[in-house]
Order: C-alpha cells, then sequence, then structure tokens
C-alpha cells in the first residue's frame, strides 16, 4: 500500500509520460527517471530488479491511465514497523562512553607484545603506539590494529549470529580531477579509500575488515571478510548486495554454517555450472520473494555501521601516504567497535572480558 501511495503521488504532482508502448516516470525524488513497461510488467529502477513486484513508478503510470478509486484515497495507512529504542540505557552509555573507552582500549592494548631491544635508548612500546596512535605511518601498526579490531568484536560473540557485508568510500585529501563526458567540463574532486566490513545485524559490531583504494571491486573482500568473521563466530543470515553475487561467494557462506540472501543480477540464469546451491537459492530469489526479502533487509544495518563511523568520527581521511591512510581508517572501525561495546554494557548488560580466547602477546611474538 505504501508503494501504490508513492504511485498516486508521482502520478499527481509529476506525470508520467508515454512513449509507445512504454512510459517515462519520474523519480519521486525528482532527480531521474525511470521506463515502465505496463505489459510485463516492468520498471527499470532498483526496488523492482530486487523485489520482482510492482513499485511506485509502475502505480504512477497505471494512475495515469486510471485515477485511483475514492476507495484506495481514504484507506488508512498502514502503520510501519518500527523498532524501540532503549533511550534510558542509551543515553547513560553516551554519559559514560568517555571513562569507559579509554579503559576499553587501554586493556586492548595491553594484550601487544612488548618491542624486544638490547641496545639504544628505549623506544615506545606498541601499546603506547597503540593507544595513541602517535605513529599511525607505520606498517606493524596495521595488523595490530586489525587484531585489535577482531578481539574487541568477541565481547558480543554470544549476542550477535547474523552479519551483513557493505562498503563505502571515505575521501582523502589527495586532488582528483576527470573530464565529465556528460556536461562538457573538467570536474574536481578527491581520491577516496573504500571499507570493506562484515558486521551483527543486532549491534552493528564490526567482526572484520579490509581497506582498499577507491577503484576496487566489491566481491572479491567477500571472502577474505566471511572466513576472518567465522573463525569466532557462528553464521546465521549473511545478507549483501548483489555486487557480492557469485557462486563462489554462496557456497562460502553455507561452507561456513551461514544462509547467505545475495540477491541476483539481471542476467542470471537457473543453472549455476551445476551447483546445487545455487539453483535452491535461485529458485528462492524467484519464488519466494517475500521470504527471501524479510532475510534481506538485514542488510540495511551494514549501512548503518558505515553512517555510525562516519558521523561520529569522520568521512574524510587526514593522513597522506597509504599506510597511514589505511592505520586511520582501522582507527575508526576500531573506535566504533569500543563505543557499540560500551552501548551493549547497557542496553544488553554485557561485560566485556578481553583476550580470553588467546593470548594477544603469544599471537604476535611468534
Amino acid at each position: 500500500m505504501q508503494r501504490e501511495r508513492k504511485g498516486q503521488d508521482i502520478a499527481t504532482h509529476r506525470p508520467p509520460e508515454r512513449k509507445g508502448n512504454l512510459w517515462i516516470v519520474p523519480s519521486q525524488s525528482g532527480k531521474g527517471k525511470y521506463t515502465v513497461d505496463l505489459e510485463k510488467p516492468s520498471c527499470t529502477c532498483p526496488d523492482f530488479a530486487l523485489r520482482g513486484l510492482k513499485c511506485k513508478h509502475i502505480y504512477a503510470a497505471l494512475y495515469t491511465i486510471t485515477p485511483p478509486t475514492e476507495a484506495l484515497k481514504t484507506i488508512t495507512p498502514v502503520k510501519k514497523t518500527t523498532y524501540r529504542q532503549d533511550w534510558t540505557a542509551y543515553n547513560v552509555a553516551q554519559t559514560n562512553e568517555k571513562a569507559y573507552f579509554q579503559a576499553l582500549l587501554f586493556d586492548l592494548c595491553q594484550g601487544i607484545a612488548p618491542l624486544a631491544q638490547h641496545l639504544g635508548r628505549p623506544r615506545l612500546s606498541w601499546q603506547e603506539v597503540a593507544f595513541s596512535a602517535a605513529y599511525s605511518g607505520k606498517a606493524d601498526l596495521t595488523s595490530i590494529l586489525r587484531d585489535l579490531i577482531e578481539e574487541s568484536s568477541l565481547c558480543l560473540k554470544s549476542v550477535e549470529v547474523d552479519f551483513a557485508v557493505d562498503a563505502s568510500g571515505f575521501s582523502t585529501s589527495r586532488p582528483l580531477n576527470w573530464y565529465n563526458t556528460r556536461y562538457g567540463h573538467e570536474q574536481e574532486n578527491h581520491e577516496w579509500m573504500k571499507v570493506h566490513l562484515m558486521c551483527g545485524v543486532k549491534t552493528n559490531i564490526v567482526t572484520s575488515v579490509e581497506i582498499t583504494g577507491g577503484f576496487a571491486h566489491d566481491s572479491p573482500q567477500f571472502r577474505p571478510l566471511v572466513t576472518a568473521t567465522a573463525r569466532h563466530f557462528q553464521l546465521g543470515d549473511v545478507p549483501a548486495d548483489k555486487a557480492y553475487s557469485s557462486k563462489g561467494n554462496l557456497e562460502l557462506v553455507a561452507k561456513q554454517g551461514g544462509t547467505p540472501y545475495i540477491p541476483f543480477r539481471k542476467n542470471t540464469v537457473e543453472q549455476g555450472d551445476g551447483s546445487t546451491l545455487w539453483e535452491k537459492l535461485w529458485h528462492v530469489y524467484q519464488y519466494h520473494r517475500e521470504d527471501f526479502l524479510a532475510h534481506y533487509h538485514k542488510r540495511s544495518n551494514a549501512e548503518s555501521t558505515m553512517w555510525m563511523i562516519k558521523s561520529k568520527f569522520g568521512e574524510h581521511i587526514r593522513s597522506k601516504n597509504e599506510t597511514a591512510m589505511v592505520n586511520e581508517l582501522l582507527c575508526k572501525v576500531l573506535c566504533h567497535n569500543i563505543c557499540v561495546v560500551i552501548q551493549s554494557m547497557y542496553e544488553l548488560g554485557v561485560e566485556p572480558t578481553l583476550w580470553a580466547e588467546t593470548p594477544f602477546a603469544h599471537k604476535v611474538a611468534a
């Protein structure tokens, strides 16, 4: 019903234009147009590509031909499902976040192996370096930050079952110019780095992360993200967008005990080179779309996680060289995880215990 209402709004304020058997329907935001074929019916919008059901643009074309009846106009809108926030616990967590943040970060850093030194002036220990991130350009710090992120997520091992994967860009200070053929002039912007992460859908804790250049493809990062998470967590639902759609990615999740919910691309065929799993999931996607979407909607939590990181710790990278950029982004993710753990202490009653499984110092010293 919500899509019908939106379709009615488009038909009223931005009437579609008919071209032969097709309809050119403006987007509701006014920033684009989509082609609708009422005979199939079909639409070129992302919503139809995902759901395979009538979208607001199809309804807009239908209402242009046959205006909605008075009965439809008076229907009470369906109340959207909402999820309550424990605002009391949230406010207490935010109030005490600074004090707990420093304490948890300090405890995390205590697991780092000390530097072996026999001559010269005493150096700063990696514990101090990681705690202050004063030398974020050091390559040795990268692996340490990754392990700190992994360890910080284990506090919520008993809470998280379903995990989502997504990627997002963070802008750098490096200029990037290109010729925009659409508008016929050069355009100035900045280079960016991409953060690929896997997070729990209940608390938004990041369980694994990969950093790449801005033009790297998303799909190859799926395997290391899932593999790293599966080392410590039992996988349930694993939703991701169609950029990650491949036979290998589907089978990887199933092999780790999870259930992948990844939309198939438009040109996908039923036969996946003899893969039984591919055919089974293809049938679920094609003929049980509503059931598929009920699980797939959890993917939005990965977008929420990205928003949390950017809004709290910034979407710009201040570092200049590649190693420092990677370390800066890892620091953002680590800080986000610590904040999530603090929030979970108040909302879920979690008592964080660090380095309970494997002493980090032994791992690094090896």
